[in-house]
């Protein structure tokens, strides 16, 4: 067994949560290399980096986990839930507070169990990403789809410890009253139920270019009228130019040739074709009361495959990416995001305000403004995120600064909640 970051006698008991005594690391990680082998039990600190606490300070000794395990079955987390159990040590789930704990890491358990063609669900173990579910459907031949978080094809599709279960879980491994957490989700998931979408018999992609700042005020007003008329598949969602622009773009001076507002709006009408062909004229007259907007289908855009719409026009129908995408990528193999995310009621109001905090704390940073309004019926999320040269630590305390900045400032614009993550590596 390799050396351990950290000695049994650093998980002092103050760190561990309540009925927890002196911890046998030791004999815990002799205990998990015996169910899942020792190849999957990781203790250095290099491996271990990539379970760093996700806001903490690099230079905090304790951000990063006593040892991390890769079960591949559910048999194996309910063996290492015992073990961890008997040897008094703690768990925890991939990008929680770490220190002292033992992260158990799900990605193994990345199968896509039970697709059901007519109800349109999948089963999968907590594993499985967005791409796994596709990769599926595709191999089965199916007439279903995803619809994927922006960026996030890589993402698990399913859920884990401390679950944001997306149609709820199907098994659960209990963890013996607060072995995960202190006062957390009492149990691991290991199955989860998808649901997917019926592939339409016609689709449309569109895209609304607005020219003005000030123009998302309306855009959330134009969104409400639209969400009772049910013209939306999903939550629609705008992005401010410095998104799809090439970097360093003026938002101020968008040139013509892009065919880009400062805020764009990527939609998608489904159904069969004499629907979509109905409700397209009604986005496009409910858009005209914003001065200047102007809508485009995909036959107005150049024929390029890597125009900005044909390639939301791809992500907006299920299918995955062709290459890198999110905004990190711009800076290379170093590049690293943090997105901070905030919900507030879905006014013009407060869209505006949320935005000006967004545009002036990145502005006083020295970052681009890279943000995005999804609309609910009630809510709106607004995502900003902060892209930084992950091997600089200077960049990272800016990036890191800058978070707090704008966590704060959200709150006090009355933004009901806000919360902020690392974007995984690939």
């Amino acid at each position: 067994m390799r050396e351990s970051p950290m000695a049994a006698t650093d998980l002092h008991a103050g760190s561990l949560p309540p009925g927890f005594a002196e911890p046998d690391l030791a004999g815990a990680l002799e205990a998990l290399a015996a169910i899942v082998g020792e190849e999957h039990v990781l203790t250095d600190l290099a491996a271990l980096e990539r379970y760093r606490e996700p806001h903490a300070d690099l230079s905090e000794p304790g951000a990063v986990p006593a040892a991390a395990v890769r079960p591949a079955s559910a048999a194996e987390v309910r063996a290492i839930v015992r073990a961890a159990g008997e040897h008094g040590v703690p768990l925890a789930g991939v990008g929680e507070a770490v220190p002292g704990r033992i992260v158990l890491d799900l990605a193994r358990m990345n199968r896509v169990l039970e697709l059901d063609a007519t109800f349109a669900c999948a089963v999968v173990e907590p594993g499985a990403t967005y791409r796994d579910v596709h990769a599926e459907i595709q191999r089965r031949g199916l007439a279903l789809w995803l619809d994927v978080p922006d960026g996030d094809w890589d993402a698990p599709v399913g859920a884990g410890p401390s679950p944001r279960a997306v149609g709820g879980p199907a098994e659960l491994v209990l963890d013996g009253g607060g072995l995960l957490r202190p006062g957390g989700d009492p149990a691991i998931v290991t199955k989860t139920v998808v649901p997917l979408l019926q592939d339409p018999p016609a689709r449309e992609a569109y895209l609304v270019t607005l020219p003005c700042e000030e123009d998302l005020g309306a855009f959330v007003d134009v969104v409400q009228a639209l969400q009772r008329t049910m013209v939306f598949p999903t939550a629609p969602t705008v992005r401010h130019v410095q998104l799809d622009a090439p970097a360093g773009i003026d938002p101020a001076a968008v040139p013509e040739e892009l065919q880009l507002g400062v805020w764009n709006f990527f939609g998608a009408l489904h159904g069969d074709a004499r629907t979509v062909e109905l409700l397209l004229p009604l986005v496009e007259e409910a858009f005209a009361g914003v001065p200047g907007a102007r809508l485009y289908r995909p036959a107005d855009r150049p024929p390029d495959p890597e125009d900005v719409l044909r390639v939301r026009a791809r992500a907006l129908s299920g299918e995955p990416p062709r290459g890198a995408v999110g905004p990190r990528h711009r800076l290379g193999p170093g590049g690293a995001q943090i997105d901070v995310c905030t919900v507030a009621p879905a006014t013009a109001g407060a869209a505006l305000a949320l935005d000006a905090v967004g545009r002036a704390r990145c502005g006083e940073a020295g970052f681009d403004y890279l943000g995005a309004f999804t609309v609910g019926p009630r809510e709106l999320r607004h995502v900003c995120s902060i892209v930084y040269d992950g091997t600089s630590p200077a960049d990272e305390e800016r990036a890191l600064a800058l978070c707090r900045a704008l966590v704060r400032d959200a709150r006090a614009t009355g933004a009901r909640a806000s919360r902020a993550r690392r974007v995984p590596g690939d």
